[in-house]
């Protein structure tokens, strides 16, 4: 874009300097990567003055037919375009356009960049007769690389000047870079998609809010106002352009003037959100937990308890096994006395063996049994 000041003797004569687009190459490109199809033709047509290259400078009124300029002056006449579009954008007097004037007019007047108010139209396609709605329609639609319909929520304009000189004091404006910003389309998977809702309030202190609603990584447009819901208004969260310049690759950078329209973005919990962190599923998990416990402990004393059990048993049939084999068996102090009349029944057989016969041989033969 440029500011021309031939008739105007409000800006320097040097403010205006020529830039030269091929749009043939720019549409060109754009049909290889299959980006020309959704302007509707019948609209394009009509926005021409001439059939020419280039329309001589002129404005649009409300249903997207052109005219040519009749104010005296100063002219910002659009001079290049991203994405290339079929309609005569080039040449076009912003100045004339109410939606982008006044923030064009502030961007050159404070030297710095600025974001302007909300810009919207009602929903369509790209097709629609409402030459705001097709346009902002046809941008998602290139965006997005498939045909989609514009929702009806806000845009806004972000004018950066740009200037004869990269640094130094004594820098001029000769030109603007005007960006349209849409703020659905930055709200877009910031959120993972296990959030389920999460409602944002974007304030414009010209224009007032819009609300949007962001379920995991869609939003979803809820419409203007504030419309939030005021059960949790106490867990809000604030969000501000903190930035005071954009860091452009100079020195110095490029002012960014907040002034005007400051932009404000209220963050809200939903009641969705509310209930899908409100579960029995911490309760359930808990009591697993004290259940598991209970039964290792149950575990625990049932094989105390056998393990006690087992040893009643064992002793008791020792016990047992000791009075049956004690009642079979003669008592300590007979085997004593049996083991005295064996050694002297030994000894005897050893003085006089043939007095005592068979006794002696059976004690003799034991003897050599035991005898390794």
């Amino acid at each position: 874009m440029c500011l021309d000041s031939a008739r105007s003797p409000s800006f320097p004569a040097d403010l205006c300097f020529p830039f030269s687009i091929s749009s043939a190459q720019g549409l060109a490109f754009q049909g290889k990567l299959g980006l020309n199809g959704f302007v509707d033709e019948a609209q394009a047509k009509q926005s021409w003055l001439t059939n020419g290259t280039v329309d001589p400078l002129h404005s649009f009124d409300s249903s997207g037919m052109a005219s040519l300029s009749v104010t005296n002056g100063p002219f910002l006449p659009q001079w290049q375009t991203s994405p290339v579009l079929q309609t005569s954008m080039v040449n076009e007097n912003l100045f004339e356009d109410l939606n982008v004037a006044q923030t064009a007019r502030d961007c050159i007047g404070t030297e710095s960049a600025v974001v302007g108010g909300f810009v919207s139209a009602p929903p369509g396609s790209t097709s629609d007769p409402n030459p705001t709605t097709s346009f902002f329609a046809t941008l998602l639609s290139m965006w997005e690389g498939k045909q989609v319909d514009y929702s009806g929520d806000p845009m806004a304009n972000l004018f950066i000047p740009i200037y004869d000189r990269l640094e130094g004091n004594q820098r001029n404006i000769v030109g603007v870079l005007k960006s349209t910003i849409h703020w659905r389309t930055h709200l877009t998977n910031i959120l993972p998609k296990t959030n389920h809702g999460i409602s944002v309030v974007v304030e414009n202190s010209c224009d007032g809010n819009f609300t949007y609603l962001l379920e995991g990584t869609e939003v979803q447009v809820v419409g203007f106002g504030d419309q939030h819901d005021r059960a949790f208004s106490d867990y809000e969260i604030v969000g501000k352009f903190l930035a005071d310049k954009i860091d452009d690759g100079t020195l110095d950078g490029i002012p960014f003037n907040q002034v005007g329209c400051p932009y404000a973005f209220h963050v809200y919990p939903t009641q969705q959100d509310l209930d899908s962190h409100m579960t029995k599923n911490p309760m359930v998990i808990s009591l697993s937990v004290a259940a598991v416990f209970v039964f290792t402990i149950g575990m625990f004393f049932s094989y105390d308890h056998l393990v006690e059990r087992r040893q009643r048993l064992v002793l008791a049939k020792a016990a047992q096994s000791t009075a049956i084999v004690s009642s079979l068996f003669v008592s300590k102090q007979l085997r004593s006395l049996l083991g005295v009349f064996y050694a002297h029944l030994v000894c005897s057989c050893a003085i006089s063996p043939s007095k005592f016969g068979t006794a002696c041989s059976r004690s003799k033969m034991t003897k050599e049994k035991e005898t390794p």
